[in-house]
């Protein structure tokens, strides 16, 4: 996860698993995704907080935490769990997520703390970039809850 932000993990890890769980196990190049699958879930707890969120930046002890990209990486490893492609002890970490997130639902719905992007730059135009409710903000957790429920994590 070296240099790379949340959210742009939890499309990475959320993709494999969607890509694991609708392709045959016995397809060329499925154990391969797996392997990739498997070590990305290994990085990604390595850098889950106490909270059960991620940092925009996972490794960056000063970045802020961020909800959309935490509500991925969380649906990828409900997937992983619930398919025992990773350990079903992992669904606890997703369940701390899940219950996190739920405290940054507005009363109108909307799950805040996704950062918009800033465009081009580094950590440090990041650093800029605004807190606010994103429509795949409040989707992704709506995601996220569907697959607690479809793997009775719930």
């Amino acid at each position: 996860t070296a240099g790379f932000w949340s959210r742009g993990n939890g499309w990475v890890i959320l993709s494999l698993a969607d890509v694991l769980r609708r392709c045959p196990s016995d397809i060329e190049g499925w154990t391969e995704v797996l392997g990739i699958y498997r070590e990305l879930c290994v990085a990604l707890l390595r850098w889950q907080q106490s909270c059960g969120l991620w940092r925009i930046v996972p490794e960056c002890a000063d970045a802020h935490l961020e909800t959309s990209g935490s509500a991925m990486i969380a649906a990828g490893l409900a997937i992983g769990a619930g398919e025992k492609w990773i350990e079903p002890k992992v669904a606890s970490h997703v369940q701390r997520t899940a219950g996190e997130l739920a405290t940054w639902i507005r009363r109108d719905g909307a799950l805040v703390g996704a950062q918009r992007p800033a465009g081009h730059g580094g950590w440090e135009t990041h650093k800029h970039s605004t807190m606010a409710e994103c429509t795949y903000a409040t989707g992704i957790f709506l995601r996220l809850l569907g697959e607690l429920k479809h793997y009775n994590f719930i």
